[in-house]
This record gives structure tokens, sequence and C-alpha cells, in this order.
């Protein structure tokens, strides 16, 4: 059962988490997206250099990543 389309937009989710650097990992081809695991639930930001940035230098310290996602859901086929 589709609950969008025809006009109706596919709707957004905001998650606000603090996950351990061992749950994140950078890949791609050119080493700019990052992959997340949480709770079961698996989070792709895809060419975001930033954020890859961000987590290196954190995890270098050994420490947690506060992340806030807004994004769309679906299922990885």
């Amino acid at each position: 059962m589709h609950v969008y389309g025809n006009g109706i937009p596919q709707p957004k989710f905001h998650f606000e988490f603090i996950v351990d650097a061992d749950d994140c990992r950078v890949q791609g081809k050119n080493g700019n997206s990052l992959k997340i695991n949480y709770r079961g639930l698996t989070f792709v930001a895809f060419r975001n250099e930033d954020l890859v940035n961000r987590y290196q230098d954190l995890s270098l310290l050994g420490r947690s990543l506060k992340v806030e996602i807004i994004g769309r859901s679906q299922i990885n086929e």
C-alpha cells in the first residue's frame, strides 16, 4: 500500500540521537559518504564531505557524534 504519490508528497522524518564512532563508516568511491547504524536503522548521508570530516575528527578523539537527520525513508533494495 502506497501512502504517497498522485500529488501527495513523500513524507520526511526527523531523527536526533547520539551515536558512537564505531557505529559509523565512511564509504563511497570518493570516501565522501557516511553510513550510520543506530538501533537497527541504517542512515546514509551521500556526498557530504563536511559530515565525513567532522566524523573523522571526533572518531580520532574517541568521542560520540550528535546526529540530526531530516530525510525520507525507503527500503534498500
